[in-house]
């Protein structure tokens, strides 16, 4: 009989164990499920972030519609794990009217960038990105020739962010006859560009610069000229003024 209680206790216990131990790896899983789903989501949100925050001329057609996919395999991945389908479906709409947007090019062409904020957060989202092509080349996502070819756009992109600002304080310093001013964002615009020249991809861009400086020099010039000779017109014509003064009062002085 005893023996029959002892059994009865080993294999309640045994029980026990064996729902707690069950219990505890569900929990695991569930937890690991979770990890999951909030790692694939923070990725998904952070592609439809840099889509929608990188002005649309710092990246190809192919190159964004390659983060669209992307964006959308991962909601898959979400989806594949039965956790928020019905804003997984929410955003697997909106990841495809992204793409139909980028097909169609119906987006507005934006404004080149004119401030130097503003042209500094785009560097910092090209970096985010340049992070997710590593992510992704390392998940075997991404080839390695696509992959050389998507990381160019990024670092032109690096350069561009600062040419567009150096090139509209330029055309406005033109504009408003600051002409010392321009010449020295051109000069800008060719010291940058020569930093990443290697290839010579940006020769004809430079020697527009250098022929835009040579006009502005001319110009600038030419206005120096003109201002001297108003100025020595000016003295010439207060000379006369004080001598004819001057005249004036010896006349007086002689009645």
């Amino acid at each position: 009989m005893l023996i029959f209680i002892l059994g009865g206790v080993l294999l309640l216990a045994f029980i026990v164990v064996a729902f707690i131990y069950t219990r505890q790896q569900q929990e695991k899983k569930r937890i690991e499920q979770m990890r999951q789903v909030r790692a694939l989501g923070d990725r998904a949100r952070q592609i439809s972030v840099l889509l929608d925050e990188i002005p649309p001329q710092f990246l190809s057609d192919d190159f964004k519609l390659f983060l669209v996919k992307q964006w959308q395999d991962l909601l898959h991945e979400q989806k594949a794990l039965n956790m928020g389908k019905n804003d997984i479906e929410a955003q697997l709409e909106q990841a495809e009217q992204k793409a139909e947007e980028i097909r169609q090019n119906t987006r507005p062409k934006a404004a080149p960038i004119d401030d130097i904020k503003v042209a500094n957060q785009v560097r910092r989202n090209l970096k985010l990105l340049h992070k997710t092509l590593s992510d992704l080349y390392k998940d075997r996502k991404l080839n390695a020739k696509t992959a050389q070819g998507f990381i160019g756009e990024i670092k032109h992109g690096f350069t561009r962010s600062l040419i567009e600002v150096y090139s509209s304080a330029a055309q406005k310093a033109e504009n408003e006859g600051k002409l010392r001013i321009a010449i020295l964002q051109y000069q800008r615009i060719i010291n940058e560009l020569n930093k990443v020249n290697g290839q010579g991809l940006y020769n004809q861009y430079i020697l527009d610069c250098k022929k835009t400086i040579e006009r502005l020099e001319q110009q600038q010039a030419s206005a120096e000229e003109q201002s001297s000779q108003n100025s020595e017109l000016n003295e010439a014509l207060d000379q006369m003024i004080e001598d004819e003064d001057s005249w004036k009062k010896k006349q007086v002085y002689d009645n």
